[in-house]
């Protein structure tokens, strides 16, 4: 079967989206089915796709003719797009954005008759404003799938109409490449993972932080991560006083997050919304136990006094409470970590994850 994968950012990118990605193609891929893939970036000087993992990934200056408002780049992009459409003739189109590159989408998904599936990975607010970019998105497609019941639940609160062509399947991540080592508290570390955006709340965690070093000075603090918010964070944590017990670790690659998770005590994950929090999966996988807020699919992965703590967004003194009390009680933050192993691996199952899909791209082609 042949997909057209769309994403807003691809490989060799970092991230939850990018992740997902790598790892659900490469597994369909086993199952005989060929992907090509359109996303945002540079194109290539030569007019040729890259070459990943066996995979055509053509990047199209989505952003930047949208950013400019330069509308010959934003034809040309569309003309180009409209030409490769035709010439993949895809039996799917795999949609994994609503963001900028999806008014591309809009505009050349009736050049060929395909059925299209949408996996939501980001909230939609805007969605229930009637004629939004997002809700036409959603109104346009065969069908949805709600990374957690979270998301679905909002995509169907926002657009009523597409209650009966949507499904959840949980994302999955692949067995990790390491073996998780025991927890160490000696001396405590804490590690953020992400974006350095507004979304991840790594500003509430550095607030968090400085409460943590008044009992435990020997503490750390590692955010791995790049993002626009970089600068402002560095600002925060030399205001904070937090000096060398906060380290700002740049980017960081899908298997180093797990040598970091190797590392930690435990995952901090203050997001003001995640639509799933595929970190919280991930250490999960290692044995980790997590402190994340309250929101969205956090509370699908995190379950709040088994595997971690759940706490308020944007409350720094919840925050640091969470993190006291597993740094005063050890053996409860042990115990958290080995059932959110067994959690991950009973609830959200890599098998399962990619068998759902196969299922799926299977249905919505009519080949069963």
């Amino acid at each position: 079967m042949k997909i057209l994968y769309w994403a807003e950012k691809f490989w060799p990118g970092i991230g939850g989206v990018e992740t997902f990605s790598q790892q659900l193609i490469r597994a369909l891929q086993a199952r005989g089915h060929t992907f090509t893939v359109v996303t945002s970036g540079r194109p290539a000087d030569d007019g040729q796709p890259e070459m990943m993992a066996g995979v055509p990934v053509w990047r199209f200056p989505f952003a930047t003719a949208l950013d400019r408002r330069d509308l010959r780049q934003i034809l040309t992009s569309g003309n180009q797009l409209n030409g490769l459409l035709h010439r993949v003739q895809p039996d799917l189109i795999h949609l994994n954005t609503t963001g900028p590159s999806a008014i591309f989408y809009l505009r050349n998904s009736t050049a060929v008759q395909t059925p299209t599936l949408l996996t939501l990975h980001m909230p939609l607010p805007i969605a229930s404003q009637p004629g939004s970019m997002a809700a036409r998105v959603l109104n346009s497609v065969t069908h949805v799938v709600g990374v957690s019941r979270a998301s679905l639940r909002d995509a169907s609160r926002a657009v009523p109409a597409i209650a009966d062509r949507a499904s959840l399947i949980y994302n999955a991540l692949e067995t990790p490449p390491l073996t998780p080592t025991p927890l160490s508290f000696a001396p405590p570390v804490l590690l953020c993972a992400g974006r350095l955006t507004q979304q991840k709340g790594f500003d509430v965690a550095l607030d968090a932080f400085g409460r943590v070093l008044s009992r435990y000075p020997t503490a750390t603090l590692l955010v791995a991560g790049e993002g626009d918010l970089r600068t402002d964070l560095e600002q925060q944590s030399a205001r904070l006083g937090l000096g060398e017990r906060v380290r700002f670790l740049g980017r960081v690659s899908h298997p180093e997050v797990y040598a970091l998770l190797n590392q930690a005590t435990m995952m901090l994950i203050p997001s003001r919304y995640e639509p799933f929090g595929l970190v919280a999966l991930e250490a999960a996988q290692m044995a980790r136990p997590v402190v994340a807020s309250r929101v969205d699919g956090l509370e699908e992965v995190v379950v709040h006094g088994e595997t971690g703590l759940l706490v308020e967004p944007d409350h720094s003194d919840q925050l640091a409470d969470a993190v006291l009390f597993m740094l005063d009680h050890p053996a409860i933050g042990e115990q958290y970590g080995q059932q959110a192993q067994r959690w991950a691996e009973r609830q959200f199952s890599f098998s399962h994850f990619v068998d759902a899909y196969d299922a799926l791209y299977h249905r919505l082609c009519g080949s069963v």
